[in-house]
């Protein structure tokens, strides 16, 4: 019969992405070596530090991807097409214009999100006893409604602003505007609004559902992975480490 243990390590309280894995990591081993906790041990405070560190995270993610995505790769579009050399390249039917500056921010807004999601997928290999099983479903489940609620939220605000903000009469009028004071200026600025912005604001609420739904599903299907992987191991007689 397994022993069941109630008092709790030392520093259990998770204050980030990286240490809250470090702690279900711990949970783990000592669930594995010494017996199960008992399920009281996964207390409210538990609860809240979890689920804090899945809100935060998915938080963080979330506005330096927008920042960084839709912001900044709008301000270094408009940087590159304007005043830096932009080569071209064929691929099929299609010419792309390319530049580093403009994929490497666009690219490096994912960062957080990436690393958030790898760590997520490498927590649930761990997926095993009852306190580890608490902490990994808390802060999956904290995690993954604020990023899908961000991503629905996310969607239909540039889908309005692309709608009613953004649309050409509008772009026409701030056109005219800024016309009469800088003419060069205000023909490039309407060609980045009409030309890319608008575009851009589509494509990141595309962008944004499949970010988020990748983000949630993928540390579930890896976790349904490893369980898979360890109930195969138990069956053929392999021992699991």
């Amino acid at each position: 019969m397994e022993e069941s243990h109630t008092q709790a390590p030392a520093d259990f309280i998770p204050t980030n992405i990286v240490n809250a894995t470090s702690k279900v990591q711990a949970y783990y081993i000592l669930e594995s070596t010494a017996g199960a906790y008992k399920k009281e041990f996964f207390d409210l405070e538990h609860v809240r530090a979890f689920s804090s560190v899945g809100l935060k995270s998915a938080l963080h993610d979330s506005v330096i991807w927008a920042l960084g995505y839709v912001l900044l790769g709008g301000i270094a579009y408009f940087i590159q097409d304007n005043y830096l050399t932009v080569q071209t390249m064929q691929i099929y039917h299609w010419t792309v214009k390319s530049s580093p500056l403009f994929w490497f921010t666009k690219t490096a807004s994912f960062g957080y999100l990436v690393v958030s999601t790898g760590c997520c997928v490498y927590m649930s290999r761990f997926y095993t006893g009852v306190v580890s099983k608490r902490a990994i479903n808390t802060l999956f489940m904290s995690r993954g409604l604020f990023l899908i609620t961000f991503a629905i939220v996310t969607f239909f605000v540039l889908g309005m602003l692309n709608k009613y903000l953004f649309n050409e009469e509008n772009l026409l009028e701030a056109f005219r505007l800024v016309y009469r004071m800088n003419a060069d200026f205000g023909e490039r600025l309407y060609l980045f609004l009409s030309g890319y912005f608008r575009r851009s604001l589509f494509e990141s609420a595309i962008v944004s559902l499949l970010a988020s739904f990748l983000s949630v599903t993928l540390p579930i299907l890896s976790m349904l992975y490893f369980r898979y992987k360890k109930r195969k191991k138990e069956v053929l007689g392999i021992k699991v480490s």
